[in-house]
């Protein structure tokens, strides 16, 4: 999608190696293996100490959310309670509970 999205359609993301989670992929990037496509939020800090580069200006918004789950047995924890209000709060969305 990345690729696709800076325009470069000559390069192939499907040759050589791929990792299953973008978390291995930025550590072998930063270990010096090679280079990765990441998520913005999850690489800021490595950017930030110049453990990792980025070279393009080129950002892909995908409107990809992450999720605050937990099994039904935690969901009465005073310190869930908090962490789920308190990640509310910092993410400007009002919280809920999902129930299937």
């Amino acid at each position: 999608m990345w690729l696709a999205h800076a325009e470069a359609p000559e390069i192939d993301a499907d040759l050589g190696q791929s990792l299953e989670t973008l978390d291995l992929a930025t550590n072998a990037a930063a270990q010096g293996f090679g280079v990765a496509i990441s998520d913005c939020s999850l690489v800021s800090e490595d950017v930030a100490s110049k453990r990792l580069a980025m070279p393009f200006d080129i950002v892909l918004t995908t409107g990809a959310r992450y999720y605050f789950v937990y099994p039904d047995c935690l969901a009465h924890q005073h310190k869930v309670n908090l962490f789920r209000e308190w990640i509310g709060v910092m993410g400007g969305v009002t919280t809920g509970t999902a129930r299937s």
